[in-house]
């Protein structure tokens, strides 16, 4: 649930700063900002330990 708060709250404040790039330097710039950063995204998980990671966490044990 609260990775679910953490995408969707970062909507509108990444619709936000679009707006305030594309106002400052134009439209293209700011699609320009958009892909270069969509395209940086994956090497997150590159980076992150999520790379090392073989197998998914075990469930937790029901009482």
């Amino acid at each position: 649930m609260s990775m679910h708060m953490l995408n969707y709250g970062e909507i509108p404040l990444a619709a936000v700063l679009a707006g305030a790039v594309s106002a400052a330097h134009g439209a293209g710039t700011a699609m320009a900002v958009t892909t270069g950063w969509l395209a940086l995204t994956p090497a997150i998980l590159l980076i992150g330990p999520l790379r090392r990671r073989r197998d998914l966490p075990a469930a937790p044990k029901r009482p």
